[in-house]
């Protein structure tokens, strides 16, 4: 059986002499837990916070879907008012779920 040499996350970097750095735990791996060849574990505790700019996108794509939903009611394409409605409802989620992460942030921040 061959065996080969595990690939890295972007803990570790790739050059043309093979990989540098510490995490093994597997190919293209973002995620915050990584493991080391000696079986180490840590974790990344990097931490980004929704932009204003985000936010305001967010909500803007959620006014877009509600002003769609409200036109295709009108017209009578309840598909189209359909499609509008659990565009709405997704984007709405991620926006709150967003104004969360920021509040949680910033309350953090200020203790």
């Amino acid at each position: 059986m061959k065996t080969t040499a595990p690939a890295t996350c972007d803990a570790s970097m790739r050059t043309e002499f093979g990989t540098v750095g510490p995490c093994i735990l597997r190919p293209q791996h973002d995620g915050p837990v990584h493991r080391d060849a000696t079986g180490t574990t840590w974790a990344a505790l990097a931490s980004t916070v929704p932009s204003r700019a985000s936010i305001a996108f967010a909500a803007l794509l959620v006014l877009s879907c509600i002003t769609g939903l409200t036109v295709a009611v009108i017209r009578g394409d309840w598909w189209w008012a359909l499609a509008a409605g659990v565009g709405a409802g997704i984007t709405g989620q991620e926006l709150f779920t967003e104004i969360a992460e920021r509040r949680r942030f910033i309350r953090q921040r200020s203790r």
